[in-house]
């Protein structure tokens, strides 16, 4: 035991993990690729980042390819990837319709969009000591799920969605909204996909293209708003071959209804041209108050504000709020514990003292609520 030892140091460096060293040591029971390389081999200690999963390999940013090589160079070292053929096709592709299957040209830059749902498949080269193929299959697409607390919805512009053309028109505008960019990181995140450094999905990096379109049309779903919804059914992407199917995201099994409304642009403009630049809380203070103790009629308020200035009523929970002390302009947020006392204050032509902060809205979990541009206003309290 201790001479086999002894020759497994010899030919495998101290990196090597655990596993690999006891795949390393059955080895010489086998040379079927199917048992040698797996799905774990390609994924065991090493993640995927989202900027390689596209199909034109540039030598400069990695592709597909260039992960699947990686993987094996870490987890299979042992295993000369010369002696291998190694393909990449689009969709799930098995021994039973390889037949049909074209692999991706690496060298084409038109392959340059996401691929999420695609197969490695493996191939030993005629007259190496390695025997068969094997098929890895991977499916890396975020399916269009939110939690509860999200409000999802396609904005109609105040005109009815009726058709695939509108529909995509609006569901685009959708896949660019930073509430469905953080959910697909998220569920990227979850199976294993490296979003770290600014690698995670950006705004208009996954879309409906035309090619798609024309194929939704091929379902025959009839497209039509009923009661401020239009009903989604998985039949929608049932003609999509796998090269536009790998681009985009999933839809969940069963149908769903999709909510339909007109956004709203809250800014501070509006706020300012409407007469509450200025606005004064009309709650019972104490100078021992804190802001945290007055975010629920604080919330309250633009609420009101915002459904007098847009018409539009909207969830106090679909919006935070963050405070200064004099204006936007102060590059230092108040925190919520900050008591009234130490508020700026100012007294009125009547001789009013009041004690004011300047409000601001952020982070919306409404798609039809846009405060992007972070509006707010000066908010007075008086004692």
């Amino acid at each position: 035991m201790k001479k086999l030892m002894a020759v497994f140091l010899l030919f495998f460096p101290a990196s090597v993990t655990v596993t690999n060293a006891v795949i390393a040591v059955s080895w010489k029971d086998t040379n079927d690729i199917k048992y040698l390389i797996t799905k774990e081999t390609l994924t065991r200690n090493y993640l995927w980042s989202l900027t390689s999963l596209r199909g034109y390999d540039d030598g400069l940013m990695p592709s597909i390819k260039t992960n699947v090589l990686l993987a094996l160079g870490q987890n299979a070292p042992w295993i000369d990837i010369n002696t291998l053929d190694i393909q990449v096709y689009y969709g799930n592709i098995n021994d039973n319709n390889f037949y049909q299957a074209t692999p991706i040209d690496f060298s084409d830059f038109k392959n340059d969009g996401l691929i999420l749902y695609f197969t490695v498949g493996i191939f030993t080269k005629v007259g190496e000591k390695y025997q068969g193929h094997q098929f890895i299959n991977f499916d890396f697409r975020p399916t269009w799920t939110f939690p509860a607390e999200d409000k999802v919805s396609l904005n109609n512009n105040g005109t009815p969605i009726n058709s695939i053309d509108s529909l995509v028109k609006a569901w685009n505008n959708l896949l660019q909204n930073q509430i469905i960019i953080n959910n697909f990181n998220q569920q990227f995140q979850t199976m294993g996909v490296d979003i770290s450094l600014g690698m995670g999905l950006q705004p208009g990096q996954m879309l409906i293209s035309d090619d798609t379109k024309n194929y939704l049309k091929l379902s025959g779903e009839e497209i039509n708003e009923d009661n401020d919804h239009i009903t989604i059914t998985n039949n929608l992407f049932s003609y999509l071959p796998d090269k536009l199917r790998a681009a985009l995201f999933k839809l969940p099994a069963n149908s769903f209804l999709l909510p339909v409304g007109q956004e709203i642009n809250v800014k501070s403009k509006d706020i300012k041209d409407n007469g509450y630049d200025y606005s004064y809380l009309d709650y019972e203070v104490t100078l021992d108050l804190t802001l945290e103790d007055l975010l629920v009629p604080m919330r309250n308020y633009l609420v009101t504000i915002i459904n007098n200035i847009y018409h539009k009523e909207i969830d106090p929970n679909s919006f935070s709020v963050q405070f200064k002390k004099n204006s936007y302009a102060d590059s230092t947020l108040l925190n919520l514990s900050t008591p009234i006392r130490d508020l700026s204050t100012f007294t009125s032509p009547e001789g009013d003292k009041k004690h004011w902060v300047w409000i601001e809205m952020f982070n919306a979990t409404d798609t039809l609520l846009n405060i992007s541009s972070t509006p707010g206003f000066h908010l007075a309290f008086k004692i």
